[in-house]
């Protein structure tokens, strides 16, 4: 790798124009000097367009593309991720902005590591501090154990940088998986991930946020038939991934979600979530109390 390389960002849009040029804005005042910024817009029925356009024709490092129909943020994140002719690539949601040192601070930290993040604190819709950062709700993993991602997320895609390598090894996203949580899967798979315990991003929560990582969560609360299912559904994603380095648990539990609603097997879910919980349950700051009472749902 070259001592300056190029980095891709991608960034794609949707009906952004609210926020839009305050984050192209902090793209463009990058202090890393090599980057180029894939913007693949949703066929938005707003000015997103016109405004990429314009910052298009202002700076040849915008480059922008629009899809023939809506692909729907995950499959456009695709799209854009496959355009990125970078030796390292980094998300981009349009609504967020970013520090003017996050891209140099990144590749300066990532190393012989794959993945890195950094911190983001919350703002408001007009751009004002909340008072929370990300770090506020997750512990933030480092390292290369894949199991760790298996239930949870602490990844969000705004805060990454990753080699171009990854792009090719997540392979297509999965539908019912948040592609930053597949692309964190994948990468402990192939490598390790580290944490930057810097904000360098501010990122912005509101009504039509696509990738609220709080929200997900939300989404993801109890234990229900409806829940279980969703749950089987992303571990046999996960469990079916060809680079999988250790897939003895994520099997195991797969295996305890599709056996019968005996009370044995029952308690054997159980046995296995607890005697996992240091793992599986790592990223969501909780007291182990609340997650014990989430494993026991399971009876």
């Amino acid at each position: 790798m070259n001592d300056k390389p190029l980095v891709s960002v991608a960034l794609c849009t949707y009906n952004g124009s609210q926020f839009l040029k305050e984050q192209l804005d902090s793209l463009l005042a990058q202090d890393w000097p090599l980057i180029e910024i894939i913007a693949v817009d949703d066929c938005s029925t707003d000015d997103t367009f016109a405004i990429l356009t314009s910052y298009a024709l202002r700076s040849e490092k915008l480059k922008i593309y629009r899809n023939d129909r809506n692909l729907g943020y995950t499959r456009n994140f695709e799209q854009a991720l496959r355009r990125c002719q970078g030796d390292l690539v980094a998300i981009c949601d349009q609504d967020d902005i970013w520090s003017h040192d996050k891209l140099s601070k990144q590749v300066a930290a990532l190393g012989q590591h794959i993945l890195v993040y950094c911190d983001s604190a919350f703002v408001d819709k007009s751009g004002r501090l909340t008072g929370q950062k990300m770090s506020d709700y997750f512990h933030f993993y480092s390292g290369d154990n894949p199991d760790v991602f298996l239930l949870e997320n602490c990844i969000s895609g705004h805060a990454m940088l990753f080699k171009k390598s990854l792009i090719g090894l997540a392979g297509s996203f999965p539908s019912n998986i948040y592609y930053d949580q597949w692309l964190a899967y994948v990468a402990t798979n192939h490598g390790s991930v580290a944490a930057q315990n810097e904000v360098l991003v501010l990122f912005r929560r509101h009504e039509q946020n696509s990738t609220d990582p709080l929200r997900q969560h939300a989404r993801q609360k109890g234990a229900t038939s409806r829940h279980k299912a969703l749950q089987l559904e992303k571990l046999q994603q996960f469990g079916s991934y060809n680079g999988n380095k250790s897939p003895g648990l994520v099997n195991r539990l797969i295996e305890a979600l599709r056996a019968p609603a005996s009370v044995i097997n029952r308690l054997y879910l159980v046995g296995l979530l607890l005697g996992n919980m240091n793992t599986l349950f790592f990223v969501k700051k909780k007291h182990t109390v609340s997650k014990i009472n989430y494993c026991l749902k399971y009876l």
